[in-house]
């Protein structure tokens, strides 16, 4: 994996740019708006756009976890600290997901007033786990690692 510094692969610059593209993509489709009804509001078409970047999000993590799984000789290989060549990929798009996520959550409260403080705690120590973590890949021994998200 291609990596800007130690610390920052280049699929965090791509989650920090390109999902939040997609979003905006979405909100001008007019296919998205069609699934609501008709008197649906600007916040049900939000939500519905955000809806679709993390699914988006969701089966491109699954997808190449899937792959991981299925290729990796598990058996040799400790889960907690076996580092394969997609896993500053993995890590870097999930904190770009997040961060971006997080920032769409902070404007829903301001916009429409509606929000989780559970998402928001999620968000808050899975962005921090997830910078300590790519952090650790560049240790020679960083001892185990593997954070559960």
């Amino acid at each position: 994996m291609d990596i800007i510094s130690p610390h920052i692969p280049l699929s965090l610059i791509g989650g920090l740019t390109l999902y939040p593209l997609l979003f905006a993509f979405l909100r001008c489709q007019q296919w998205v708006k069609d699934i609501l009804p008709p008197q649906a509001d600007k916040e049900k078409q939000y939500n519905l756009s955000n809806r679709i970047v993390a699914s988006v999000h969701s089966t491109i993590m699954t997808t190449t976890g899937i792959y991981l799984l299925a290729t990796v000789d598990w058996s040799s290989n400790d889960l907690s600290t076996y580092k394969t060549p997609l896993t500053p990929f993995l890590v870097g798009l999930e904190l770009g997901y997040l961060t971006q996520d997080t920032v769409f959550e902070v404007y829903q409260r301001v916009a429409f007033g509606i929000g989780s403080n559970l998402i928001m705690f999620h968000h808050i120590a899975v962005i921090l786990g997830s910078a300590y973590y790519l952090y650790a890949l560049t240790l020679n021994n960083p001892g185990p690692f593997f954070i559960g998200m």
